[in-house]
């Protein structure tokens, strides 16, 4: 999906409201030890929302939390959620080269 699409549907849609709301209170958490490679983004009930693969970009989003939520509020497919997430992830937590996928076990790996 091209950048002009993408604007165009934050104009249309509140994706990017909806981003900020799902991503406000994400704390973050590293475990150099147990998970070298790993950033994981914990919500306010102490669950992964996230977690970031610094060694090959996989940025892994738990289905029930995040990506299920642009399904069922605006109808986008996966496709669509993973642009939408590639582009925001990008311009606001300011991670280049992600790729962005989807789990229902997003948990330390």
């Amino acid at each position: 999906m091209n950048k002009i699409y993408l604007k165009e549907l934050y104009l249309i849609y509140p994706v990017e409201n909806l981003f900020h709301q799902l991503t406000k209170d994400l704390v973050i958490k590293i475990d150099e030890k147990e998970y070298p490679n790993w950033v994981f983004y914990f919500n306010k009930d102490n669950k992964i929302t996230f977690q970031y693969n610094i060694n090959n970009g996989n940025f892994w989003c738990n289905y029930k939390l995040y990506w299920s939520i642009f399904y069922e509020k605006f109808g986008f497919n996966y496709n669509q959620v993973k642009d939408i997430t590639k582009d925001m992830v990008e311009e606001h937590f300011k991670l280049g080269g992600i790729t962005p996928q989807c789990s229902s076990q997003v948990n330390y790996l």
